[in-house]
């Protein structure tokens, strides 16, 4: 008897010399090349990708900032060119002749320039100011720069700002309401005009409750307390971008204002011919008119005949109905069932629910298919019935034929008209 007595393992070595500095030597030559291709590849790779997309993003830096460029210049420049020329035909409205326009035009160019406030706006205050007394001028030029610099410490616009000084020139007098609407926007005007006057602030709340403040007092205190901020404002970077942004403005509105006033010519020669074609054609819409005038008596006439209409039209087809009715009990056959108001519902489609309702009665009559032959003799009654029925359809193709639907509409779904 044999048996397995025990197992062994035996470890085999191969020893090949020198092999590891044959494999190196025929590698050093070619994975340093190849690796030095591969990375020189990459890094051209990721250049073009990056010298890519920053180019991308310079072409899309530069096309927004032309856009606003050109929003900024045309868009700004048509708005302003518009606002300067409202101004000036006000300032004409007011009175004024050619000079004086120009002048108050000058003024308001001075108390603008080296502010970030647009000419359009000084113009339309400077025409305010000069319907409420201000002098064209020296004053008016004072009084838009004191405007420019309180706007800019209040916060307002130049405006706001303005309204409030041509109240008080209106008044003639500083009242609390406005000299509120400063106080809140952070002016201290109590403590300017008691720096004007050489008084208290109490005392000058006390002239103000008089009304004892006129208007050169207080323009003379806001531009002791706050002349030239306007002017520092275009000196910080917010201050310098408005700036650059408001000469852009102006420079659209001098190129746009040949255009405009082009167009504005235009548009005033405009006004006579349109007014002639609109009495041109007034005859013809009268004689339109006078037609459909003469067309109402015979619609609303037969729109007031439509309910008698319908109380006919239901008698002549319940008659029928229990005609039918007769016919099929004198035969002892049963009744077929004609849901008239599903025959009928939908008023609109007319044709389309008459042939539902036809189908149905097709159906109902089926059964009696089978008993022709015995029926022929009585066939005579029943077509002058049925003849009689086909009438009322054919009505249906006439001018009622929607009202029909409607009151069919009506059948299906009230029970107290089915029972009448």
């Amino acid at each position: 008897m044999s048996g397995e007595i025990a197992s062994a393992y035996v470890s085999l070595y191969t020893k090949m010399p020198g092999l590891k500095s044959d494999v190196g030597k025929q590698l050093s030559g070619v994975m340093p090349a190849e690796g030095q291709r591969s990375g020189s590849l990459f890094a051209s790779g990721m250049k073009l990708a990056l010298g890519g997309a920053a180019m991308m993003g310079a072409i899309n830096v530069a096309k927004k900032g032309l856009k606003s460029i050109y929003d900024v210049t045309i868009g700004g420049g048509i708005a302003r060119a518009m606002a300067i020329d409202e101004a000036q035909a006000k300032l004409t409205g007011l009175g004024h002749t050619s000079s004086d326009t120009s002048s108050i035009m000058n003024s308001a160019i001075e108390a603008v320039t080296g502010t970030s406030y647009a000419l359009g706006d000084a113009a339309s205050t400077a025409a305010a100011l000069s319907a409420s007394g201000v002098k064209s001028g020296g004053q008016m030029t004072d009084v838009l720069k004191t405007v420019a610099d309180v706007s800019y410490i209040s916060g307002k616009s130049f405006q706001d700002t303005g309204a409030i000084f041509t109240s008080v020139m209106a008044r003639g007098k500083l009242q609390g309401d406005d000299m509120l609407q400063l106080t809140m926007a952070g002016v201290p005007v109590l403590s300017l005009l008691a720096r004007q006057t050489g008084k208290t602030s109490a005392e000058v709340s006390q002239m103000v409750s008089k009304g004892q403040i006129d208007f050169a007092t207080f323009a003379a205190a806001m531009k002791l307390g706050m002349g030239g901020a306007a002017q520092a404002s275009g000196k910080t970077f917010e201050g310098a971008m408005k700036n650059v942004k408001g000469a852009l403005g102006y420079l659209g509105a001098t190129a746009m204002a040949p255009f405009l006033n082009g167009l504005r010519q235009i548009f005033v020669a405009l006004n006579p011919v349109i007014k002639s074609i609109t009495d041109s054609v007034k005859p013809m819409f009268a004689a339109v008119d006078a037609g459909i005038q003469r067309m109402m008596p015979s619609i609303l006439a037969w729109i007031n005949r439509m309910p008698g209409m319908i109380t006919r039209m239901n008698a002549q087809m319940r008659a029928k109905v229990e005609q039918l009715k007769g016919i099929f009990a004198r035969m002892h056959l049963p009744v077929p069932k004609v849901n008239l108001g599903a025959m009928f519902a939908g008023g609109t489609a007319v044709f389309g629910i008459v042939a539902a309702g036809v189908g149905k009665l097709v159906a109902g009559f089926a059964p009696l298919a089978v008993s022709l032959k015995n029926l022929l003799p009585s066939f005579g009654a029943l077509k002058g019935a049925a003849g009689g029925l086909g009438g009322v359809f054919r009505a249906l193709g006439g001018p009622v034929g929607i009202v029909i639907g409607l009151f069919a509409a009506m059948f299906a779904t009230n029970a107290q008209f089915r029972a009448r």
